[in-house]
């Protein structure tokens, strides 16, 4: 059987109990290469991706499962798109142009990182919907920052795409017709950029109070 997306993420979630065993300034980590994260770092370090859409290196393009589970921790290091880009030349050249199902993936770890970015901890795409989840810890300073401000703002204007509950006490937007991982990452793109534009006027205007 393929070595699959659930493999992928019980690699992922065994390094992530260890970045948390040795606390959270060494999960600064995930966060390198010059990506502005160090106020979303203190509030969420990974966030879980589940999908109905195939993700996973298939055994026709990889047959060795040591090599495909060696592929696959390489793949939970990569921390920015030039490391991505470089990781699918290196597939390309030594087995082929790359299949759907691996493309998915490499779509899974890039749509992972700005859901951390954003504080979403947990982000279903299926059915042509995105759920987004934000941080459970409903305490956490997260909630006051001017990014999760941002990004409710944003969500309300836009009710025609956007649907935001609470749901188990818990608070969780519904993303209409998002028909894959592309879209999904679109809609995070443009979250993160609205969201951010509101963090930096607020940080302006308390600035020009200082």
């Amino acid at each position: 059987a393929d070595m699959g997306f659930e493999t992928y993420q019980k690699i992922l979630a065994e390094a992530i109990t260890e970045l948390r065993a040795e606390g959270v300034a060494e999960a600064g980590a995930l966060v390198e290469n010059g990506r502005q994260l160090e106020k979303e770092i203190r509030y969420l370090t990974d966030a879980q991706i589940e999908t109905d859409i195939e993700a996973y290196l298939p055994d026709t393009y990889i047959g060795q499962s040591a090599e495909k589970l060696r592929l696959y921790k390489e793949l939970d290091g990569i921390k920015d798109e030039e490391q991505m880009q470089r990781f699918e030349a290196k597939l390309v050249d030594r087995f082929g142009a790359l299949p759907p199902q691996a493309r998915n993936l490499m779509d899974v770890v890039r749509l992972r990182w700005r859901a951390v970015d954003l504080g979403f901890e947990w982000v279903k795409v299926k059915n042509g919907l995105m759920l987004l989840r934000f941080l459970s810890d409903s305490g956490s300073p997260y909630f006051k920052t001017p990014l999760f401000m941002g990004i409710l703002k944003y969500v309300s204007k836009n009710n025609s795409k956007f649907v935001l509950k609470q749901n188990n006490n818990k608070l969780m937007v519904t993303v209409r017709e998002v028909k894959g991982f592309e879209d999904a990452r679109n809609v995070l793109d443009r979250i993160g950029e609205v969201a951010r534009a509101e963090t930096a006027a607020v940080q302006q205007h308390d600035g020009s109070l200082a």
